[in-house]
């Protein structure tokens, strides 16, 4: 009882005794420690008595603590004296005991023993190894379930802590709590790979990639190729291979890999030349590349061309490489063969072939540089330097002398010129190619020896090669500045073929005479001419009305043999009034009638055809009465 007086605080103790009790307890359990609570007040003390098999184990104000060995009942007695009075009072209260077998659960994780770690995203159940009557668990946040077992699912970091544990028997003996403590790991999930190198390297090890990850505490690491094992732990790893690297990264038990990274190996290329080992000087030469690269990639051939004292004097970018070499001497040709660095970095061969550059060979013929000969003759024309030995091919060319244009193309080692028939010189030109591949070219100019033969006509004028006979019917010819020899063809028409002058009959319309001999050169010498026959000639005019004062028949003279030829005679309209077939008799052809009957004085046409069309002729015919 408080009571306040003139501003002081008064305390009055109840002056009754308490009338103690002593908690109730349903069941004790034998062997158990059990806790008792009685009737709690100020200023008192307790004294606790068991009477019964057992002992106290502790007591501390109104609470005690006792264990029951022995016996089916056991009385709890508690004596409370308040301070200041003399209420002494003494709480007595029997209670069944129990000799069921106390409760003594284990908690295991998935069926079995509880490991030291516990990985995110492991599932896990907790449940105990025996079966009890009742369950009583109580979560790190403070929940609780009676449930026999607790799914906790795929495990969160939220997950860790102590998770405790109090069951009973079917006697209701409580069991005491039981803990355990789930200690939940994340393995580390940040982890990427990064290249300190490149992701397309070369196959000779110039350039291998250096992967990396961040080295963290505690973090243990395995390299994987392809899903498989490399057997490199470190943070760093140099890669030798193409392949999908990734590396698994574990804390504790707890791994996590990570994303996939693509390199790609790139086959080292292999530099080589194709070229002669040997060529001349100023002659362009031709290196070919033929390094073996990878296919997919843009390659680059570099070649450098350097002399005897290592000085360069010539340099190109592309896959062949033509140069002339300045002068003799031993030459470096180095090729260089790599990807584009933008595509594979640092991945290249390089190769170097040594060339002997000679000078050019000096041709020389087996004639002089100008030689005459006879116009009928041949000359035999070929090199008598360098060896035939040293030289691979021969590629003659027989040009005119005055249009340049090619007549005739050898490949033999010698070459017979002759010349033409109206050709007077040409050049022999020949293009050799030596062993070593090398070209030089030269020529000879073969003219023919001056010569004036020629044949000449009494009473004709030939003009160029031919000469025409109308009224005649035979030839007076000479041979001209023939020396000796003299030989005329064909002899069939020739009085004599050895003479010097001669009589010619033709038999054709175009005959071909032709002479050969020596002139004052020594050399032999022809000559031609062409006789035509023009004696077969139609009348212009004919008056056909028997009058003696002109020609009372058209005639073609010379006709009265003629073989295979037809006449067709037209009219100024051009109608048909005449057709005739040869011989004509007389050399009369038309009389100036058509079916019979005269045809008027006019202007008409003839058409003369045979089968030697050299004899054929046409014209107009006028005809008067």
């Amino acid at each position: 009882k408080l009571r306040v007086e003139d501003g002081e605080l008064a305390i009055r103790l109840n002056r009754n005794c308490i009338e103690p009790e002593i908690s109730p307890v349903f069941a004790i359990c034998q062997g158990v420690n059990t806790e008792f609570f009685a009737t709690n007040a100020a200023a008192t003390t307790y004294n606790w008595n068991i009477i019964g098999t057992g002992s106290l184990i502790s007591q501390t104000g109104n609470a005690a603590v006792v264990n029951i060995t022995g016996g089916t009942s056991v009385t709890i007695e508690a004596e409370f004296t308040q301070a200041g009075s003399t209420c002494t009072s003494t709480a007595s209260q029997t209670f069944v005991v129990t000799t069921t077998q106390t409760p003594d659960p284990v908690i295991q994780v998935n069926g079995g023993t509880p490991p030291s770690t516990l990985c995110v995203d492991d599932h896990v159940i907790l449940s105990t190894s025996a079966s009890f009557g009742t369950y009583l668990w109580t979560m790190p946040d403070g929940s609780d379930s009676t449930s026999s077992t607790i799914n906790l699912g795929t495990l969160a970091p939220s997950d860790a802590g102590t998770y405790s544990l109090i069951v009973t028997n079917p006697g209701n003996c409580s069991s005491e709590k039981v803990d355990i403590d789930l200690n939940v790991t994340s393995p580390p999930t940040s982890i990427e790979i990064f290249n300190n190198g490149f992701d397309t390297f070369c196959s000779d090890g110039s350039n291998d990639p250096q992967l990396e990850v961040s080295n963290i505490t505690g973090v243990s690491y395995q390299w994987l190729r392809n899903g498989i094992a490399t057997g490199a732990t470190g943070p760093t790893f140099t890669a030798t291979e193409s392949g999908d690297y990734s590396v698994r990264a574990t804390v504790a038990t707890c791994p996590a890999t990570t994303d996939i990274y693509t390199i790609t190996e790139v086959t080292a290329p292999s530099a080589s030349i194709s070229g002669p080992p040997e060529t001349c000087v100023n002659f362009e030469t031709r290196f070919i590349s033929t390094s073996i690269l990878e296919s997919g990639f843009t390659t680059l051939n570099s070649w450098t061309v350097e002399d005897a004292s290592n000085n360069t004097i010539g340099t190109s970018s592309s896959d062949t490489l033509d140069f002339t070499f300045p002068a003799p001497g031993t030459y470096a040709v180095i090729l260089s063969s790599s990807y584009d660095p933008a595509e594979v970095a640092s991945c290249m061969d390089a190769v170097t072939q040594l060339v002997t550059v000679s000078d050019l060979p000096m041709l020389t013929f087996n004639v002089g540089d100008v030689t005459e000969k006879c116009q009928l003759d041949t000359l035999p024309v070929s090199l008598t330097s360098p060896n035939a030995s040293t030289i691979s091919n021969y590629n003659w060319i027989i040009k005119n002398a005055l249009t340049g244009r090619g007549i005739d193309t050898l490949t033999d080692a010698s070459v017979n010129v002759v010349t033409p028939t109206g050709v007077d010189s040409v050049y022999a030109v020949v293009t050799m190619t030596s062993t070593i591949g090398c070209q030089v070219n030269d020529s000879v100019l073969v003219k023919n020896l001056p010569t004036d033969v020629d044949i000449a006509a009494i009473k004709f004028d030939i003009s160029g090669d031919s000469v025409t006979l109308e009224d005649d019917n035979f030839i007076d010819l000479s041979a001209v500045n023939v020396v000796s020899d003299v030989a005329w063809s064909p002899s069939s028409i020739i009085t004599d073929t050895t003479s010097s002058n001669i009589s010619v009959f033709p038999s054709q319309p175009f005959t071909t005479v032709t002479l050969k001999g020596t002139d004052s050169n020594g050399c032999l010498v022809a000559s031609t001419v062409v006789i035509e026959l023009d004696n077969i000639r139609p009348r212009r005019t004919f008056s056909p009305n028997n009058d003696g004062l002109g020609f009372d028949c058209w005639e073609i003279l010379n006709t009265s043999s003629l073989p295979d030829c037809k006449v067709f005679v037209f009219d100024s309209r051009g109608k048909n009034i005449l057709v005739k077939n040869s011989p004509f008799e007389n050399n009369c052809v038309w009389d100036g009638t058509s079916s019979g009957a005269s045809v008027p004085e006019g202007v008409y046409y003839f058409v003369l055809k045979c089968n030697d069309v050299a004899l054929s002729k046409s014209g107009s015919i006028l005809l008067a009465r």
